[in-house]
């Protein structure tokens, strides 16, 4: 009985924090629904310092749906998944070739709290099958793993501006993964790679929605292959830094326009194949509260 009366003191004493006014840790009103459709579109290219050197041309073209549900002003949660392209394209000479993943992404399920000016939460990431390559290198955007992802952000207003930041982990359990060679069908467990996300940012609030500005600094750690022929392999990782600037715009109480632009930057690779390099991706979408 006591453990019950705990239980709804705790729920009462949080039922009086606000909610957060913020477009980078967004979650929407209590009672309201929130529902988004974005466009993200990126491009990029370099030319590989490997024998023979290839210019290597880059672009992704993925449609993203994000739902949350304001349980209260203090709880939401929802699910978030995406469909499209990925695509590389090889250069030397006369010699061409194309490496892409098409399909939906994981679905990742989303649960988060909000108390004074902090937002707390975890996504759990779920496969929607094992990680295919077949014989045309052409691969499903399936991770083939599990993924549990924490995190939390802090919002600090003041006048018309935020200043806050939000700190992310990827922890990620064994992904299975099935790659055609010929007639052949051969299959490997890929684990590691986890990685630390830590993103300032700031806001403005002109009124009608919001300017935001972003920097993200991710570290990851080296993932392993292994196959089912007996052999290991290790591939590092980059550690990529992130600017974002982004913005919306509320056309009425239950319309928001979106919009972004993201300059990724990635290190040279460890063997050198792959010089610095910056990816670009325009973000458009709109949101729909009910």
């Amino acid at each position: 009985m006591k453990t019950f009366f705990y239980i709804i003191q705790f729920f009462i004493c949080i039922s009086a924090f606000a909610k957060i006014n913020s477009n980078v840790l967004y979650l929407p009103s209590g009672g309201t629904s929130s529902f988004s459709l974005s466009y993200d579109l990126g491009q990029g290219k370099f030319t590989s310092t490997g024998t023979p050197p290839f210019n290597v041309q880059y672009s992704a073209n993925l449609i993203n749906f994000d739902y949350m549900w304001g349980i209260n002003n203090e709880m939401s949660m929802g699910a978030t998944i995406n469909t499209g392209e990925n695509k590389g394209e090889y250069t030397s000479g006369t010699t061409k070739f194309v490496s892409k993943a098409t399909g939906l992404s994981d679905l990742k399920l989303k649960f988060r709290m909000n108390q004074e000016n902090f937002i707390y939460g975890a996504d759990l990431g779920l496969p929607l099958g094992v990680h295919t390559i077949d014989n045309n290198d052409v691969s499903n955007r399936s991770s083939g793993g599990i993924s549990i992802i924490p995190m939390i952000g802090m919002v600090f207003n003041n006048g018309s501006f935020n200043f806050g930041g939000h700190i992310t982990y990827n922890y990620l359990l064994d992904r299975k993964g099935e790659s055609e060679s010929g007639t052949t069908t051969s299959t490997r467990t890929t684990s590691g790679g986890n990685s630390l996300i830590l993103t300032p940012f700031t806001e403005w609030n002109f009124g009608s929605g919001f300017i935001s500005l972003q920097y993200s600094i991710m570290s990851a750690s080296d993932s392993t292959v292994k196959a089912s022929d007996g052999t290991n392999a290790t591939n590092k990782s980059d550690n990529i830094n992130e600017f974002k600037i982004s913005g919306n715009y509320d056309f009425n109480e239950s319309i928001t326009g979106l919009a972004g632009y993201t300059l990724s930057m990635l290190p040279a690779n460890s063997d050198a194949s792959r010089p610095a390099t910056t990816l670009t991706t325009i973000n458009l979408g709109i949101r729909f509260v009910f």
